[in-house]
């Protein structure tokens, strides 16, 4: 499993943020063998701009990549944002 060096937060959409609009986005992308995400997308969103802010934070986090019998592989992974207005 790859390792987490850098994941930044989305950014709250600010018309959902003005408008009280909370959700989830569930984000699938490769944790390539250079320690980048790649093949991003949403496989659901509460609303489409939360899945539009989940992708452009995920284009940014860098892993330590996984290993496989001492070797380096890509890895597909799913991962869940939460938005909340009181994390904000």
């Amino acid at each position: 499993m790859p390792i987490p060096i850098r994941r930044g937060a989305p950014k709250y959409p600010v018309k959902l943020r003005k408008a009280g609009i909370e959700g989830v986005a569930v984000i699938e992308f490769v944790g390539s063998e250079e320690g980048l995400t790649t093949d991003i997308f949403a496989i659901r969103a509460d609303v489409v701009s939360l899945a539009e802010a989940t992708a452009a934070a995920v284009s940014q986090w860098k892993f330590l990549p996984a290993k496989k019998d001492d070797k380096l592989v890509a890895c597909r992974l799913q991962v869940p944002i939460i938005f909340e207005l009181a994390s904000q």
